[in-house]
């Protein structure tokens, strides 16, 4: 057996057979945690021993130290004191350890002397449960590691040993607007091992995920914005998530080596251990998958201080950033493209006939015959349908191949002609060009009702005007969207808040099979007529609770290159909206919407129609009608003009977007 292989069979042991990494909230639900606040060592030599270094950490005040502020994960509140983002008790030694920096390090070095045989399969001696608190107070204060008793930590050696550890990449996994989760993007770590050089799939990655459980679509968005999941670190081989990402979900990733040495690496790992037992608070917007990625490598590397360069609101792509913009960390980046992805570049570099005969063989309009004599190049077409084959598999997640599948692969060893394709070329724009995450906006109108003044605010994240760059294209995210509005001579109203709205509007093809969709909640403005014996009717506008869902098509010229200008698509679904000005407090109905894009370099265009049938719920049927011009000055500053009729009202709107 090879030296790799046995030590990809000691992790696996390890994994399997001493469940230390990592343990279960629940595993650790069944135990207490052990404080050493008052612990004492038995032997006359230890107790001196640590009185001594005790006294050494008073007067260098060790527990001031900024290393020692990151591995605990302290940061001070809005009064000034520190608490620890960490919300397990487990990763505590002092009963106080969450919010007492002295006091965690004086129990963490009482702990470093504590004489019990730890034997549990999850317990381990706190110098092996802590490697890194353990190596760096040893540097620091210089202890007597015969007096101290030192251990030898042979479980956490022979995990080290089997992850590898001669280089740490930060992964970025584009957005997958299918699946709530994923709408995001993800960062990870992978982890390079000396032992893969030829074979990098089989090296281990890194990740930081909440702990969801089984839960539906409301509780999850609802527990992932307000901390109700506990988020924890996990390692995997890397191949898994090459194959959910890039095979499964359509996700390309982005690679970027981080240049850091022999002691930074082995600091990241002896850390990651330590978080073997730990979880925190997930929070979508702020303390999630990439966050905490931040905390790790602030330990790793004691001169970055990533996390406190983090906003209120973290985004994996703003954490990118975060990466990019000190100094010499990163050294390269490397595009990994999905399997979709692979199969547009093929498709983008073929001829109008080429691409008649990959979809006519995709459908078994024809046969290979039918491609003999054409001026064609058949490599790059079978290429592409064997590619299309694979994707169809995995997709159906079937283990069975295509029927066609060996006879093409036969037919395509007979071919003799060549292409040259750039895959290099990426499909999808990297992360760090894209705008930042929340919006202010200042607007001046004129409307049916006279002119008016607004203002909006965003928390957060993306909507279907702002550039596509570095986000999922023709999609929307939307965080607490708020509008405020003044009409002259009236007073200010609170016009609209969507709480969240969710848009995408992936193209459809026979290949992919994408649904478009749209999900919004919160409350808008709505419309009527009052009655008033002494006035003539007037428009009266109206705060409403609202809910809308709608599902369809899109279409697209999608590989006609790699940023098609144009999508149009069309959503039918329904609306409900509940305001006392109705007549039993609410009207719903059906509702059909169609949608037309279109982009070109810093300009965008959105022309929208949507009609509610509210007769259902014996309320006035009603439209809305909309076109919209944006005009990117950079990435984070935009103008807008939009025009707006709907039934009763119609308005005209110039506003400046300043994204930050």
């Amino acid at each position: 057996m090879s030296y790799r292989k046995s030590l990809f069979f000691v992790l696996i042991l390890i994994e399997v057979s001493f469940p230390c990494f990592l343990i279960s909230k629940d595993q650790m639900d069944n135990e207490k945690p052990v404080h050493y606040d008052d612990f004492l060592p038995s032997d006359p030599d230890g107790k001196k021993h640590l009185s001594s270094l005790l006294l050494q950490i008073e007067n260098q005040k060790t527990y001031e130290e900024k290393h020692w502020i990151n591995l605990i994960r302290y940061k001070k509140n809005i009064f000034g004191v520190y608490i620890s983002e960490v919300d397990s008790e487990y990763y505590f030694l002092s009963n106080k350890g969450n919010e007492n920096p002295k006091k965690e390090l004086f129990a963490t070095l009482r702990s470093f002397f504590a004489e019990e045989d730890f034997d549990s399969e999850e317990i381990l001696h706190p110098q092996c449960s802590f490697p890194e608190r353990y190596d760096w107070l040893k540097k620091q204060l210089g202890f007597d590691a015969k007096v101290l008793k030192e251990r030898k930590c042979k479980r956490f050696e022979a995990w080290k040993e089997a992850l590898g550890g001669q280089g740490l990449r930060i992964v970025f996994s584009s957005y997958y607007m299918q699946s709530p989760g994923s709408m995001f993007g993800h960062t990870l770590i992978k982890v390079d091992s000396q032992f893969n050089e030829s074979s990098e799939l089989l090296d281990y990655g890194v990740g930081f995920a909440a702990n969801t459980g089984d839960v539906n679509i409301v509780y999850y968005m609802f527990g992932g914005l307000t901390g109700r999941f506990p988020g924890t670190f996990s390692i995997f081989p890397y191949y898994l998530k090459v194959n959910e990402y890039n095979d499964l979900e359509n996700r390309d990733l982005w690679e970027y080596k981080l240049n850091l040495d022999e002691e930074e690496r082995a600091r990241f790992l002896r850390h990651l251990w330590e978080m073997r037992r730990s979880h925190f608070d997930y929070f979508f917007l702020s303390e999630n998958c990439s966050y905490h990625l931040l905390g790790m490598f602030d330990v790793a590397g004691t001169n970055l201080s990533l996390s406190s360069k983090a906003g209120s609101l973290v985004s994996p792509a703003d954490t990118i950033k975060l990466y990019l913009g000190e100094k010499d960390l990163v050294a390269g980046s490397y595009y990994r493209p999905s399997m979709y992805s692979k199969i547009k570049q093929k498709l983008v570099a073929m001829t109008d006939l080429e691409k008649e005969y990959f979809w006519d063989l995709l459908s078994g309009k024809v046969n290979y015959a039918d491609l003999e004599g054409k001026e064609i190049r058949r490599s790059l077409v079978i290429d592409a349908i064997l590619e299309a084959y694979r994707y169809k598999q995995i997709r159906s997640k079937k283990e069975e191949e295509d029927p066609l599948y060996e006879p093409t692969l036969h037919y395509r060893s007979k071919l003799t002609d060549t292409y040259s394709l750039n895959e290099s070329i990426p499909v999808s724009i990297p992360p760090e060009f894209s705008h930042s995450l929340s919006r202010a906006s200042v607007s001046l109108g004129t409307s049916s009702l006279g002119t008016f003044t607004q203002l909006q605010y965003r928390v957060a994240y993306h909507d279907l005007l702002n550039a596509n760059k570095g986000h999922s294209p023709n999609s929307e995210l939307q965080f607490f969207n708020g509008t405020i509005r003044k009409y002259e001579f009236k007073p200010m109203e609170f016009t609209s808040m969507s709480v969240l709205r969710v848009l995408s509007l992936s193209p459809y093809n026979s290949l992919s099979k994408h649904l478009s969709y749209l999900f919004d909640v919160g409350w808008d403005t709505v419309l009527y007529k009052e009655k008033d014996p002494i006035r003539d009717n007037d428009i009266i506008r109206k705060q409403a609770g609202n809910l809308e869902g709608l599902v369809g098509y899109s279409f697209q010229n999608e590989f006609k290159n790699f940023n098609p200008s144009s999508t149009f698509s069309v959503l039918i679904g329904g609306k409900a909206q509940g305001s006392a000005v109705f007549q039993n407090g609410v009207r719903y109905g059906p509702e059909i919407m169609l949608n037309y894009l279109w982009e070109m370099g810093d300009w965008k265009l959105q022309l929208a129609s949507g009609y509610y049938y509210f007769q259902a719920s014996r309320e006035t049927e009603s439209f809305l009608n909309t076109a919209k011009i944006r005009y990117s000055i950079t990435k984070n500053h935009e103008l807008r003009l939009e025009v707006a009729s709907q039934r009763l009202y119609d308005e005209l709107l110039f506003s400046y977007q300043y994204l930050f």
